[in-house]
This record gives structure tokens, C-alpha cells and sequence, in this order.
């Protein structure tokens, strides 16, 4: 799907497809985008009607794999007599909030008031704080881009007999793939390590009269200050930069070694990274009607934390690594689990 507004999507999609010989890509004809006011609903709204409004390409396939928003379109594999597989791109943990969700409607909790602001949750060893979603249950089966060895707690609570299959296929990334431009950013200064700091990229640079460039937005005297010490830029390669082994710390929403999450499901993976897998620290923020801010020195003690090189956290985070490699690798619990989600799609062809 070319959609407008995520013109990277499409160049990151083409060099990805580009080093996997055996994967098609079939373009979709472009269609009107949805009115301003279902945007003005949510833009959850907005993606879901854009997806809906897609014409599908109808050509002999085994089954449908759709993610988070595109779950309506296993309407379509249902006319058309194909199984629906899930992808989804989060972890284990969110999937067993997806799944779970549901038996609380029908046990007539419509919504979740202050008074429940956390639920103990199946795949959970802490409770966690709630969230709505549909669908989940009507595919054939659910991809998880997880390990087995990462949440195997989460995994095993699936086994129930009232849940899809699930395929924990991950950790699924390409090295060499355009990444998202839309990079994090966090006040570096006052930890005193070396750093790169990759400033947002905002979407329409060249039409926007806001845009400034991203040296105009930083703190008066900074580069003076930072000379020889850090790099500023636009954009980074970010899986290469962080795959490098002088790298000591990350600060983003992404399963990271410091948690920022800042919407969607990302307070669920950095609660995750906390508090079920002790893979992270936690960068406080002080929550603020415009926007949640990270202080300079709190960002400064949180890098310090992981760059000391007997801190617990970093020890995990290596030892799962090396799992993940394994799992990746043939005989591999994700190789086996990409190998049983093969035979089983066979199955409808």
C-alpha cells in the first residue's frame, strides 16, 4: 500500500524485499484518503479506514498476514476462503493484553475506570495497565516477532485451547534495510559520555515554514560545549549504529536499554522491559499537560546507570542477545516455529 503520508515506508519496504529473493511485492492502486473528519476521531480511525478502502489483489495465494490495522481485512480472507494470520510486531506480552481483553466484555466490563487503573493479566507476572482491541481471535494464527527463551512465561499462558495458534518468530530486522527516519531524540549533555544524538526529521521539510534546522533548536552554546564529544545529525542508520560494540546506551520507545515510550503500545513494551524481563531502566518524566518532559539530569544518571559495565541490566541484555541469535539460527526455536508456520499454511493451499 503507497500511502502519502509515509513516504519512507515504501523505499524501507523495496530495500528490505530487495535482499530476500523469494518475496514479491505487488503494488496497490492508490485511493482517495478519508475525510478530516474521521481523522479528527483518532488517528487509529483515520489508518483503519484508509486500509479498509484498499482494493484487494485477487490472485491464487494461500492465506492473508495482516497486522494491528489491518485487521479488518480478514473480512476479505473469509470471502475469499483464505486463513488470516496476524503479524504482529510487538511482543508476547501485548498480545496476551489483546487476547484477554475480550473475555472482560463478555464478562460485562464495558470499560476500565480509575478505580481499576491496573489488571492482573494472563502472560503477565505484574499487573499492567489496560487497553481495548478486537480481532485478535478470529485468525488462524498470530506471528509474534518475540522469542520463545525472551517470554517464554507469556508464551505458555496461550495454551489454553481458546486462543489462535502462535508462531514467536523473531527477533525479525533487517541490518542493511533503509531504517524509519523518524528517529528519537533525549538532552545528552549531563551524562559525560561520548554520544550521536539523531534529531526528529519532521515530515514535509522543504514546505513547512516552521522547519529549522536541527543545529537552530539546540540549547544556546551547546556545540561549543560538546566539541569532541558528541555528533549531531538528521538521521542515522539506526539498527547499524546500535549493532556497533562501542555502543553503550540507547534512549528511545523501542525495547530499549532506556524506556521512552510516547504512545501506543510502547508503555506496555517498556513496562515489559522493566518490570517482567529487567532488560531496562526507567527514564522519569515529568508528565505535563503539553507534553511529557525528560530533565537533563535525569537522562545524564539513567546513561550513567547503563555504562557502568557491571550493571545488571547490560549483562541480560547480552546474554539475551546471544539468544536471539541462536533462536535465528537453524534448529533455532524461531527457525522451527517459521518452519511449522510453513507446513501448517500448506494446509489450505
Amino acid at each position: 500500500m503507497n500511502l502519502p503520508f509515509t513516504p519512507f515506508m515504501d523505499l524501507y519496504t523495496k530495500s528490505f524485499a530487495a535482499s530476500q529473493p523469494n518475496i514479491r511485492l505487488i503494488d496497490l492502486p492508490q485511493v482517495d484518503l478519508p475525510s478530516s473528519e474521521v481523522l479528527a476521531i483518532s488517528i487509529e480511525s483515520f489508518v483503519c479506514a484508509i486500509i479498509e478502502s484498499q482494493t484487494p489483489y485477487s490472485a491464487p495465494v494461500a492465506g492473508i498476514v495482516v497486522n494491528f490495522f489491518c485487521l479488518s481485512l480478514i473480512d476479505i480472507g473469509d470471502e475469499l476462503g483464505l486463513p488470516s494470520f496476524i503479524f504482529l510486531t510487538s511482543g508476547a506480552g501485548f498480545l496476551s493484553l489483546m487476547l484477554y481483553l475480550p473475555s472482560r466484555h463478555e464478562q460485562n466490563v464495558i470499560e476500565f475506570s480509575i478505580s481499576d487503573p491496573e489488571v492482573s493479566i494472563p502472560g503477565f507476572a505484574n499487573p499492567v495497565p489496560p487497553r481495548i482491541a478486537k480481532r485478535f481471535k478470529d485468525a488462524k494464527g498470530i506471528i509474534v516477532n518475540t522469542i520463545t527463551e525472551l517470554e517464554s512465561y507469556a508464551l505458555e499462558s496461550f495454551h489454553d485451547g481458546q486462543n489462535p495458534k502462535i508462531y514467536p518468530v523473531g527477533p525479525v530486522l533487517s541490518l542493511k534495510g533503509h531504517p524509519h527516519p523518524d528517529m528519537d531524540h533525549a538532552h545528552l549533555e549531563q551524562s559525560g559520555y561520548r554520544f550521536l544524538w539523531s534529531m526528529r526529521a519532521l515530515p514535509i521539510q522543504n514546505e513547512d515554514p516552521k522547519f529549522k534546522n536541527p543545529k537552530e533548536m539546540l540549547p544556546q552554546g551547546f556545540l561549543e560545549r560538546m566539541e569532541g564529544r558528541g555528533m549531531i545529525c538528521r538521521w542515522a542508520p539506526q539498527v547499524e549504529v546500535l549493532a556497533y560494540n562501542a555502543i553503550g546506551g540507547f534512549v528511545s520507545h523501542w525495547v530499549p536499554i532506556v524506556t521512552l515510550p510516547i504512545y501506543a503500545e510502547q508503555q506496555l513494551n517498556a513496562f515489559t522491559s522493566l518490570k517482567e524481563l529487567r532488560l531496562a531502566v526507567e527514564l522519569k518524566l515529568d508528565y505535563r499537560p503539553n507534553g511529557d518532559l525528560a530533565r537533563a539530569e535525569e537522562v545524564g544518571r539513567v546513561l550513567r546507570c547503563v555504562r557502568e559495565s557491571d550493571n545488571e541490566v547490560r549483562k541480560k541484555v547480552k546474554d539475551m542477545a546471544g539468544m536471539a541469535r541462536k533462536a535465528v539460527m537453524e534448529g533455532g526455536s524461531s527457525s522451527t516455529s517459521i518452519s511449522e508456520l510453513i507446513k501448517d499454511v500448506k494446509k489450505y493451499v
